[in-house]
């Protein structure tokens, strides 16, 4: 009863204390969602760029044969981070005659295989099922990733067809969301420097194993960014021959460790944009609400003063604070939570919520609550006994 009056009476102080640490809690979770969500991207090729290499953009006029035979003629490299293209499709889309339309403005119909070093290196965003590397050994069908479908579910089976005599049933073992983004590279990208460059949108079909295709002897060619990794101990002079040959199969050769350099001063150039942006926000936002409440506190001095004289500790009289600053991060946290998943729905911010952005919210909380109830402490430490009559 005598809470709700002492809210009555600083309703609009109540208001703007919610309406800030709401707004404060949203911009937070928004600057860690994008650091988040950079840093995620990273991972992958962290491991990956911290040895030696290169990356090219290989070239459709070489021939598959050639380049594989150039890697097989030396031991300096390690791994081949690649995926191969099958020109098949669907009989559906083959009915249709989509098969026989300009590739380049229908790839999202045929097949794409990763290696399975490329495949293991990222985990797309799925709608349900398995990405191509948890797949069922046992299974001798092949198995394969699909772009996001109403029609589609795990288990089906989609015949393929390469739109002459052959033909392919794969397995649905998993279906991508519609914002997957794949390892793969914009086709408006020319120069890659740095590991976002690396990320598109959902191009293809279906995803499989390259290694796949190659059993069931499905003509499958290299396509697009290809990653050489090279023996740690190869010396300066092989590293450099390595370099030079792979160039002749593709255009923008970059260095693993160019494109590492360049990644980390991109992370560390976001991270000096946000992080100040996040922590004066935080700052202004704790400063304004606690002042807010300190007011909050000394409006309420003279009911506080009746509560005394009636028998009421000073403890007792922070506690109606307290009880207010609950109050207010309750509602704004829900209002955030509201605001977030309006935000995340419209699909023109990132929103990440885990671990880490929930941690930082609670703590803001928490550290809110603590910091009103000692400024309401102070203010009532303040007043001697003969000030409360």
């Amino acid at each position: 009863m005598y809470f709700k009056r002492l809210l009555l009476r600083q309703i609009v102080s109540f208001a703007v204390c919610i309406m800030l640490l709401a707004f404060s809690l949203v911009l937070i979770v928004l600057c860690i969602s994008s650091l988040h969500n950079k840093i995620e991207g990273y991972i992958p090729f962290r491991e990956l760029f911290s040895g030696k290499g290169r990356y090219i953009n290989y070239s459709q006029e070489s021939k598959t044969s050639d380049f594989c035979e150039m890697l097989d003629s030396t031991d300096d490299y390690e791994t081949l981070y690649a995926y191969k293209i099958a020109y098949m499709t669907s009989q559906e889309h083959c009915d249709a005659g989509l098969l026989k339309d300009n590739t380049d403005n229908n790839n999202n119909l045929y097949c794409c295989g990763y290696t399975y070093d490329l495949a293991s290196l990222y985990t797309p965003k799925l709608s349900s099922g398995e990405w191509i590397t948890e797949r069922d050994e046992n299974d001798d069908m092949l198995q394969g990733v699909f772009a996001y479908s109403d029609d589609l579910k795990i288990g089906d089976v989609v015949t393929f067809t390469d739109g002459v005599d052959g033909y392919e049933d794969i397995k649905v073992i998993g279906i991508l969301s519609p914002d997957s983004r794949m390892l793969g590279l914009n086709k408006q990208k020319y120069n890659v420097n740095r590991f976002t460059d690396f990320y598109t949108n959902v191009q293809y079909e279906v995803y499989v194993l390259a290694e796949d295709l190659e059993k069931r002897n499905i003509l499958a060619e290299l396509n697009g960014p290809v990653l050489v990794t090279y023996k740690d101990d190869i010396t300066i002079d092989e590293k450099h021959t390595l370099d030079s040959a792979l160039t002749l199969f593709g255009t923008d050769g970059e260095s693993l460790e160019n494109i590492q350099y360049n990644s980390i001063k991109y992370l560390t150039s976001e991270i000096m944009l946000i992080a100040p942006i996040a922590i004066s926000l935080l700052v202004i936002t704790f400063l304004a609400v606690s002042v807010l409440s300190v007011i909050g506190t000394k409006t309420n001095i003279s009911t506080y003063n009746i509560f005394c004289m009636c028998g009421a500790r000073r403890k007792q009289c922070a506690y109606y604070s307290l009880m207010m600053s609950v109050c207010i991060t309750a509602i704004s946290a829900l209002l955030s939570g509201a605001a977030l998943y309006i935000i995340h729905r419209s699909g023109r911010f990132i929103v990440i919520i885990n671990a880490m952005e929930i941690t930082v919210c609670a703590v803001i909380c928490i550290l809110y609550i603590l910091s009103s109830f000692a400024f309401s402490m102070g203010v009532l430490r303040k007043r001697k006994d003969k000030d409360w009559l």
